[in-house]
């Protein structure tokens, strides 16, 4: 099939890519690379598939940019994940998110209808939901009010789909995302910024008294879900929960990433937020059903596999926020992270063939390293990455615990060997990280 993918750059988004790319698909993608959070952090994300990858850097407000991107492309499918995201920035913002979430998945609609895209799967959102009472939440519920613009035009955004289902015949899926959660999540969500605050013993600002309760969703088990709608043929218009259909409170959530981390966290108590809903907790039963939804990944589990991918030293390279840090020490803020480990070419036949193999296999996940790798280049000569990385230690800056030697010398064990090598490394350097407690957060 060949698939366009807004929002492509975007956390959940760079994954889908990375995912449609391991089934086999051609895959184009849509992202303006705005400010909403560093632009960076996107330009990384998508360093590792976009040699295979058509990028149209569009904002979806700018309705003949978007047609001109899909019509006459012949796709199969629009996954539209572009958006603004966030309740309370919403309130602050209302205009933007009207007009690029309901606006903009319009101009979509619109381009899907002229471009005769048979299938559109849209990324809405829990927020709708509001302050209903009957749980779990199931998707036949009225829905009568939205605490928030967020929430509202994402409602609006179903609702679009629903007219050109109705009036054209397209075939539109909407899926209501519970707080996805894993690799490459924005830095202003709420486990990304404790485990970030915590590690670097900083205060983290819990607002009401922790009783608040959130559903909370790995990214593999959102990609499975959302792959899942390419081939269903049930109702035109639909619409399907993705959650683990378990709750966990804030400060359950505040001492799993403490113990993942090994250190406590200091808590600046504040009052609750406008737009906040008090539980978010996802029926699934019709997602099982239809489409095959089977998440498997706990929050018990999720959130060390979360923490050791953001702080710990990885196999082939730094984590990605060290990886972007680099990135900007060589190059600047606004550069292409494909550049970051001078001489390498993005592309030779053999980094491509790499790439796509490890995308073949199914390695893009959170796990993997497989298509993020071209940060820091390790394919055509790990003494090179070895060199780079034992120069940014040079630089006095702690490299999440590890300086010159010890970075170098674990690139080439770790590229050099076999998988238990590989592994008994990375158990090394883990332990090492928890014992010497030096490494700081690079983003």
């Amino acid at each position: 099939m060949k698939i366009l993918v807004t929002g492509g750059a975007g956390f959940i988004g760079s994954h889908l890519v990375e995912k449609c790319l391991g089934l086999g698909h051609a895959v184009e993608a849509i992202d303006d690379f705005n400010d909403f959070y560093d632009p960076a952090i996107k330009r990384a994300n998508v360093a590792g598939f976009q040699a295979h990858v058509p990028i149209h850097e569009i904002d979806i407000r700018d309705g003949d940019a978007v047609l001109r991107a899909v019509k006459g492309q012949n796709f199969d499918a629009i996954f539209h994940l572009a958006a603004r995201a966030g309740v309370r920035p919403s309130i602050n913002r209302p205009k933007l998110y009207i007009d690029t979430n309901i606006s903009g998945t319009f101009h979509l609609l619109e381009a899907a209808r002229q471009g005769n895209v048979p299938r559109f799967i849209c990324a809405s959102s829990s927020s709708v939901y509001g302050v209903l009472k009957t749980l779990p939440f199931r998707e036949d519920l009225a829905l009568t009010q939205t605490i928030s613009p967020y929430a509202a035009s994402k409602l609006a955004a179903e609702q679009l789909c629903s007219n050109y289902s109705h009036l054209y015949g397209l075939r539109t899926i909407n899926l209501r995302f519970f707080t996805v959660y894993g690799s490459r999540q924005r830095p202003d969500l709420a486990i990304h910024s404790f485990t970030r605050a915590i590690w670097e013993g900083k205060p983290i600002q819990q607002f009401g008294d922790g009783s608040t309760r959130r559903d909370y969703t790995y990214i593999d088990d959102i990609l499975q879900g959302v792959t899942a709608c390419l081939s269903y043929e049930g109702q035109l218009c639909d619409v399907f929960n993705l959650g683990e259909s378990q709750t966990t409170t804030l400060s359950e959530l505040i001492a799993m990433i403490e113990n993942a981390l090994g250190k406590k966290a200091v808590i600046e108590r504040k009052t609750d937020q406008p737009g906040d809903v008090p539980v978010t907790y996802a029926d699934i039963s019709k997602s099982r059903t239809l489409l095959g939804y089977d998440p498997r990944t706990k929050i018990s589990e999720g959130i060390p596999r979360f923490v050791e991918g953001a702080v710990s030293f990885r196999a082939g390279g730094a984590s990605l926020f060290a990886r972007i840090a680099y990135s900007r020490r060589e190059h600047g803020d606004t550069a292409d992270c494909r550049r970051t480990s001078p001489g390498a070419d993005p592309d030779s036949e053999r980094e491509s063939g790499r790439r796509s193999r490890d995308c073949a296999n199914g390695r893009a996940g959170d796990r993997g390293l497989a298509c993020r790798l071209d940060a820091t280049r390790v394919s055509k000569s790990t003494g090179r990455v070895a060199r780079s990385l034992a120069g940014t230690a040079k630089s006095r800056r702690p490299f999440f615990g590890f300086r010159g030697k010890e970075a170098a010398a674990a690139v080439r064990a770790t590229h050099g060997h076999g998988e238990r090598r590989r592994h008994d490394h990375r158990s090394v350097l883990r332990r090492r990280a928890r014992r010497t407690r030096v490494g700081t957060w690079c983003e």
